[in-house]
């Protein structure tokens, strides 16, 4: 192939609205500066240049022209989708274009937003309520604003409910249905209320500050034993591991399993125990108890004691140093919590038997026989 002179290249460059800035031409591929036709100064081979390829800037250009679209096609858009562009100039996808909405209210949007299906404020539920409608929608829900004026959903505002008492809530969880807190039971508390409601529970509350209803707490429990506990969980009935029986022993469980396991099918159904899936709760006398193992179809149920936690049937009511987490704590202290805890079942109609670790030790096949027999009666 014929070498090509400088004199032919230049004036290509110059054919073609641009200037070559260099003294000799050494071949197709070798890069040479020129002012391209926009101004610009840059390197390209003759290669390059004959098939059509400019400095960086004026190919920006020339793609950005090639896939932006048309002012009618922008409009057309939007009219297919029931709306009114309101520009006579079309930029690009991203900027802000004042619009007439589907639903009359005027906005802006940019295209690329309008084509993923986002619509005025109004129209996605987001819209700047102003004052007067805030203050209204809390009337219609027969509740007093005590502002005088809104900035934003997200911000506290004073509030009073229909049963007088005073509160603060953001205008989003209103909406949403949240109400008085004091009303639902989530009042804050103060250390003072905190204290007597402790007291008012034959309980000592031993912190100095409040945090909230989730902190736990140090006290000294009715039985005199010293623990920790949530003050919503002391609300519920709840009290310290002695006094409540939380947890179970492996002892337990195993009795359950070989129940479970020799019960006729028809039994094991709505039947309850730890291991199994969980312990049946329920709430009697303004406290919370959980039973060992319950039937809740048949209404039967059985509560596993241990000696070291339960006073044996033989113990004096005033007999001591039987229980491992209090040693004061008498026989028939614990005798009278466990006779409120087998009352809340009675009353809903069930039976219950009792069964001894100190039975499981002698003979844990005769215990076994004598859960089945009871729980098919």
């Amino acid at each position: 192939m014929k070498k090509l002179t400088f004199e032919y290249v230049k004036q290509y460059f110059e054919e073609h609205g641009c200037e070559l800035l260099e003294e000799e031409y050494k071949n197709v591929n070798a890069p040479m500066r020129y002012r391209c036709s926009c101004g610009n100064v840059s390197k390209i081979c003759f290669s390059s240049f004959k098939r059509g390829s400019r400095c960086n800037k004026c190919g920006t250009k020339k793609g950005t022209e090639k896939q932006k679209h048309s002012l009618e096609y922008i409009k057309q858009y939007f009219e297919d989708q029931c709306c009114l562009l309101l520009e006579n100039e079309y930029i690009n996808c991203m900027t802000l274009m004042t619009y007439k909405c589907s639903c009359g209210n005027i906005s802006e949007i940019s295209f690329d937003n309008f084509k993923q299906g986002k619509r005025c404020r109004k129209c996605s539920g987001c819209e700047k309520y102003k004052f007067k409608k805030v203050k209204q929608y809390f009337e219609d829900n027969n509740y007093q604003l005590l502002e005088d004026k809104y900035i934003n959903n997200s911000i506290l505002m004073k509030y009073k409910c229909p049963y007088g008492h005073t509160g603060e809530i953001t205008f989003s969880s209103f909406k949403q249905g949240h109400r008085c807190s004091q009303c639902n039971g989530n009042k804050k508390y103060k250390l003072k209320e905190v204290k007597q409601h402790f007291e008012d529970n034959n309980c000592e509350l031993l912190e100095n500050n409040y945090i909230n209803s989730q902190t736990k707490m140090r006290y000294k429990c009715s039985c005199g034993n010293i623990s920790k506990i949530k003050f919503n969980k002391f609300k519920q009935g709840q009290r310290c591991q002695g006094c409540s029986g939380i947890g179970y022993s492996k002892e337990s469980q195993k009795l359950f399993d070989a129940i479970y396991e020799k019960i006729n099918i028809k039994y094991k159904k709505k039947t309850y125990y730890a291991t199994l899936n969980k312990e049946f709760t329920i709430r009697y006398n303004n406290k919370g108890f959980k039973y060992d193992y319950v039937n809740s179809k048949f209404k039967k149920a059985i509560e596993y004691n241990g000696s070291k936690f339960h006073p044996i049937p033989i113990l004096k009511d005033s007999a001591k140093n039987w229980f491992v987490y209090n040693k004061t704590k008498t026989a028939k202290e614990a005798r009278d919590y466990e006779k409120i805890k087998y009352e809340g079942l009675e009353k809903r109609g069930y039976k219950i038997l009792t069964a001894w670790d100190y039975e499981m030790k002698k003979d844990f096949d005769a215990l076994v026989q004598k859960c089945l027999d009871f729980l098919v009666a």
